[in-house]
């Protein structure tokens, strides 16, 4: 039964209806646990990182990501730009 369990929390859909019925802490420890497989994927070592050292670099990931805004203007006028360079 527990691994039936497992492998529906695993479908993003189910667990994203789940998630609404979370307590915050719970869903804060299930977004870390996600954050830590994706950052394996790629290749990054975090098991010695705490929890709070996942979640700081993530704010910081977050900021940096923020002051870099681009108008749909300024997106279609650098995909232009790049076509014309082929």
């Amino acid at each position: 039964m527990k691994q039936l369990f497992n492998y529906l929390l695993n479908k993003q859909w189910i667990l994203s209806i789940v998630m609404c019925f979370l307590s915050e802490g719970k869903k804060e420890k299930i977004q870390i646990a996600r954050s830590r497989a994706e950052l394996a994927l790629w290749g990054y070592y975090t098991s010695e990182m705490t929890d709070d050292d996942i979640k700081d670099g993530l704010l910081k990931v977050n900021e940096v990501s923020v002051q870099c805004v681009f108008t749909k203007q300024e997106l279609a006028e650098v995909l232009k730009a790049m076509a014309n360079c082929t």
